[in-house]
């Protein structure tokens, strides 16, 4: 088939490119159509999503939750010693303090979120202010009211009820040996360590189950 030329008209076969005549081109281009949108393209440089909100994880030990929690936990001491025994009520206690240690940073610091071994630290801490605070208060109350000589005898007593226990000649020349003021003094240092690492142990597992409950709170 033919076409006339574009420019002087001659007849030109389909599919020639130019012209015999006039040298005129007779392919042509379409000009790109701008494409209308109803509202402007971005280009990926303008395009600005932000991230989805991540937690912050943190290190930091705030003693603004470390020392209330604390003083709850004393509270709770002293007021679950009257109905329980004495390691049940230190036991739930400092439970409650590392909870609670936890549970202060959390609601202070809203959006941060505590690793399971920084919360353990924060009840750890917490633990062992709360023994730190009643050892000063008993050593004040030792000094002022005079009772040591009342804790001697409990002492003397707590280790006459472990001699009543066995028939063992060595553990009984032992409990004699404890029974002398050198003996009731190294009874009363192991008594309070030993009441240190309960403190700061169960504390710091509060605080470290705390953490991981709501951490996966918080991921919900």
């Amino acid at each position: 088939m033919e076409h006339p030329c574009r420019n002087c008209g001659a007849p030109i076969e389909d599919g020639i490119p130019f012209c015999r005549q006039c040298n005129a081109p007779q392919i042509r281009v379409a000009n790109v159509q701008t494409i209308e949108t109803g509202s402007p393209l971005l280009s990926d440089e303008g395009l600005s999503i932000p991230p989805p909100p991540r937690p912050l994880r943190s290190s930091k030990i705030p003693w603004s939750s470390v020392f209330p929690a604390a003083l709850v936990g004393l509270g709770l001491l002293m007021a679950l010693g009257r109905t329980l025994s004495p390691p049940a009520a230190m036991g739930l206690a400092m439970l409650a303090a590392g909870v609670i240690a936890v549970g202060l940073y959390y609601r202070r610091n809203p959006g941060v979120i505590l690793s399971p071994a920084t919360g353990a630290k924060l009840g750890a801490l917490s633990g062992l202010m709360a023994f730190g605070i009643l050892a000063i208060l008993s050593g004040a109350s030792m000094a002022v009211l005079h009772s040591r000589g009342e804790l001697q005898s409990t002492l003397t007593e707590v280790l006459d009820q472990a001699a009543a226990r066995t028939s063992d000649p060595e553990a009984l020349a032992m409990i004699q040996q404890f029974k002398n003021p050198h003996g009731l003094a190294l009874v009363m240092i192991g008594s309070m360590l030993g009441a240190l690492l309960l403190f700061v142990a169960i504390s710091s597992i509060g605080g470290a189950i705390t953490a991981v409950l709501l951490r996966k709170t918080f991921h919900r």
